[in-house]
């Protein structure tokens, strides 16, 4: 059940669709290119075995993580497989079996950074191998693992202050960045639930948190959450010594402002 070749420019020939462990035998002749088509007597005949059907698929079966999942931010995981070896070569594909995440489809690196997921939650991922034979044999699964990406404002390097508001009462605020800037409550906030833990509530007239004095002379960031209940025309939402630097809603836009 071979297949003849045609005519044709090239000396060599590959017949392909074949059947594995199964006897061919061929043989070749020529003709010129002349009117006549002049040709040569057939060679002497002979034979070939193709191989037995690839069955096997790579190593490791199952196949096992080099780099568990693990959060790279607050909508990104990454993770890593172990390197598979087959003669056929190999591709990967990691699936996401629990949480809102992304399969990766077949794929030839080893590494696949899930992306677009959602703050401070958990996703569970395993991965297979297949080999690029014709019968593209996969090993089983991976062992599940599961990781949780970074909550929103999450603490990072070079964190002057961190206030969670995870208190619930008192006038003191505990700074998670362990840099022992603690927030002292003035007038009469509430304690209330706020988007991740702990939040607090002010009247928008007399209530605040006094942090702590820093030169803010350079490049510095600040990231805050707040849910305003009104829109007024003017709200203050950070401020420093005299105002001389402050972020405030005005007519529901964020605004900063700095003076010297």
């Amino acid at each position: 059940p071979g297949h003849n070749s045609g005519w044709q420019m090239n000396s060599t020939y590959q017949d392909t669709g074949l059947q594995p462990n199964t006897q061919y035998t061929y043989r070749a002749k020529a003709r010129d290119k002349s009117q006549n088509y002049n040709e040569t007597a057939w060679s002497g005949a002979l034979s070939a075995t193709t191989d037995f059907a690839d069955t096997t698929p790579p190593t490791p079966d199952p196949l096992t993580w080099a780099a568990v999942p693990h959060s790279t931010g607050t909508s990104s995981i990454s993770m890593t497989a172990t390197t598979a070896s087959d003669p056929a070569g190999v591709k990967y594909y990691f699936e996401c079996t629990a949480g809102p995440g992304h399969n990766s489809a077949w794929r030839t690196t080893t590494t696949y950074n899930d992306t677009g997921l959602d703050p401070n939650t958990q996703y569970t991922y395993r991965v297979r191998a297949r080999d690029l034979s014709a019968n593209q044999n996969q090993t089983a699964w991976s062992a599940p693992q599961s990781a949780t990406t970074d909550p929103l404002g999450g603490v990072t390097e070079g964190l002057l202050a961190h206030w969670k508001f995870d208190e619930g009462n008192g006038t003191s605020v505990s700074d998670s960045s362990g840099n022992g800037n603690t927030g002292t409550l003035s007038g009469s906030p509430q304690w209330v639930t706020g988007r991740i833990g702990g939040a607090i509530g002010l009247d928008g007239d007399d209530d605040y948190m006094d942090g702590f004095s820093v030169n803010l002379d350079g490049v510095w960031s600040i990231t805050v959450w707040a849910k305003p209940l009104a829109q007024p025309e003017f709200q203050g939402l950070l401020g420093g010594p005299s105002g001389s630097t402050y972020i405030q809603l005005q007519s529901n836009r964020l605004h900063y402002d700095a003076s010297n």
